[in-house]
């Protein structure tokens, strides 16, 4: 697999910023021996390599599940992390069209991870709905930018609000199309 694709794929699944600097060396050498065993090769011995946090996702997954499924799925997962449902279900509606932009139906990504202004091509795709999910909740939970947001996913309006001021939207209307979406209301009532 090319360098680049390798990268991409790593970056993909969370793995960023250091370990992909230390990486890449490692990647660029044409010898077997130079290729990474193990995580810790990756990051080195001295840094703790995080567990798994176990998920909730369903298995069997519904094998063509609505966006109701997926709502209920949001909420077992919102409880399940400490997160207020609302404004995750919210931006899930509105970044996939409630389950039928383009992004939704080919990659099962609900809420454009890796879609950027400027490359779209670049979104990153699933196995199932499902995936997207945790994938997010993994983003926010995982990633130093949106730690302002983590503090605060017990509180809607604080936590969009971190969300947009951590860059993960560039729209300027963001917190606003989010919190007057139906799926803000189905868990609470406007202020």
């Amino acid at each position: 697999m090319p360098v680049p694709a390798v990268l991409a794929a790593l970056a993909g699944v969370g793995l960023g910023g250091a370990a992909l600097t230390k990486m890449l060396p490692m990647l660029q050498k044409k010898t077997p021996q130079a290729v990474p065993q193990s995580m810790g090769e990756i990051l080195g011995a001295s840094q703790q390599i995080p567990s798994p946090t176990p998920t909730a996702t369903p298995t069997p997954f519904p094998e063509n599940p609505t966006f109701e499924d997926l709502l209920n799925y949001n909420e077992q997962k919102a409880k399940q992390e400490g997160f207020h449902p609302s404004p995750i279900a919210s931006q899930m509606a509105a970044e996939s069209a409630r389950g039928q932009s383009r992004f939704a139906k080919e990659r099962n990504n609900l809420f454009g991870m890796g879609s950027y202004d400027n490359d779209l091509d670049k979104t990153f795709r699933y196995d199932n709905p499902f995936q997207s999910i945790d994938s997010y909740y993994d983003l926010i939970k995982n990633d130093k930018r949106y730690g302002n947001a983590y503090e605060v996913r017990d509180d809607p309006y604080k936590y969009i609000q971190a969300i947009k001021d951590a860059g993960y939207a560039t729209d300027p209307n963001y917190v606003p199309m989010i919190s007057n979406t139906p799926e803000w209301r189905r868990y609470i009532q406007p202020q």
